[in-house]
């Protein structure tokens, strides 16, 4: 989940260095910018629901779903790098998850694009 939340992250960046080599395009492109930064935000409001439990996240990313007669147990207990589900929250700050900050962050850089397209109209 936390790598779906960067991808259109990395979409904004490339709309906005478009917009800025091509002013022509910026109205269209600051509304693609803007729903790639909601889209974000909606990632990380969901991810922040499956980690604080009140729903249900995709069992091929929380569970063990898929691991035949193995238990998740089983398949952790390696020598290998520990692996983190992204169910669980691993790291805080003020009683914030990553996933909490990415959604209120990308409500914030919505927010400017959504300016963006103010000022271009």
């Amino acid at each position: 989940m936390c790598l779906w939340q960067r991808w259109p992250h990395a979409a904004a960046i490339v709309i906005g260095l478009i917009a800025i080599a091509m002013p022509v395009l910026r109205l269209p492109l600051a509304v693609l910018g803007a729903l790639a930064a909601l889209t974000t935000a909606g990632f990380g409001l969901y991810h922040t629901g499956v980690a604080r439990g009140w729903w249900e996240g995709p069992s091929s990313c929380s569970g063990g779903g898929g691991l035949g007669d193995l238990s998740g147990d089983a398949l952790l207990s390696t020598d290998i790098a520990p692996v983190v589900m992204w169910s669980d929250i691993v790291w805080t700050l003020l009683g914030l998850s990553m996933a909490n900050y990415n959604a209120f962050i990308s409500l914030v850089l919505a927010a400017l694009w959504i300016t963006a397209t103010r000022k271009q109209a």
